[in-house]
């Protein structure tokens, strides 16, 4: 099993990586980073993706790809032409 990035619709990276854990059993990584942001002119602290639109995954390729390629949100896995990427630890 490798790591794999997984390309999210906007804003749905949560929804998937609950998707890939609970449904697929998938070890996910989903870096976020805390900051303060002002909203409406009150400063918050909110967490926001490190890399927006993309979270990890450990998957094999035989056993869970199409199950993940075709889960609700998902809009691929980030490829060198038609070769998926491994992303190395």
């Amino acid at each position: 099993m490798n790591w794999y990035c997984v390309h999210t619709k906007p804003k749905k990276e949560i929804l998937v990586e609950k998707f890939l854990n609970d449904e697929l059993e998938l070890e996910t990584y989903f870096p976020r980073l805390r900051r303060k942001k002002t909203i409406r002119r009150v400063k918050r602290e909110v967490l926001e993706p490190l890399f927006p639109r993309y979270l990890f995954c450990r998957l094999s390729l035989a056993d869970s790809y199409r199950a993940v390629i075709y889960g609700r949100d998902v809009l691929g896995l980030v490829s060198a032409g038609d070769k998926p990427t491994e992303v190395h630890e």
